[in-house]
């Protein structure tokens, strides 16, 4: 009979054992803890990309201005440059072949001056070969003429008719 009853007992405990076991199983979750928990790393992730990209990304330079356009009158200025100089020795201020050297000095002066304003950025154009301009673009053919008669680059005419 006792052999009975620890057999009794044996199933008894091995029937609350398996209860107990499986009370004792984890809860099945309710799936936000591993959504957060990739949600986490994602931004990890995500934050660690950024860094990089900022950080190693080849560096762009800052979108350009706009171009700049000018244009320059070569033409009149020669011809101003050359009656004055035909005035001036016609009036014996200045020899005859001395009148392709100051040419000469003339042409050089204002290739320096065009060279000035590209170098600050801006397109010069010679205007005898432009059919048309906005009127924003300016005109250094005032200035440079100003510029080139105060070095003594540029004859300057005593008559002052109006050219062809």
């Amino acid at each position: 009979m006792q052999e009975r009853e620890t057999e009794d007992q044996a199933q008894d405990d091995e029937a609350t054992r398996q209860p107990k076991a499986t009370a004792a199983a984890p809860k099945k979750s309710s799936g936000l803890l591993p959504f957060m928990v990739d949600a986490l790393v994602v931004v990890v992730i995500a934050v660690i990309a950024s860094f990089a990209v900022v950080r190693y990304a080849p560096q762009t330079e800052r979108p350009a201005e706009p171009q700049k356009f000018a244009y320059v009158d070569m033409e009149r200025l020669s011809r101003e440059h050359i009656l004055g100089l035909t005035e001036q020795a016609r009036s014996g201020e200045i020899d005859a072949e001395e009148i392709t050297k100051r040419t000469r000095e003339f042409a050089q002066a204002l290739m320096t001056g065009i060279s000035a304003v590209s170098e600050q950025g801006v397109i010069v154009f010679n205007a005898n070969a432009l059919a048309s301009v906005p009127a924003t673009t300016e005109d250094l053919t005032q200035t440079l003429q100003e510029q080139l008669q105060k070095s003594g680059k540029m004859a300057i005419r005593k008559s002052k008719q109006a050219s062809p």
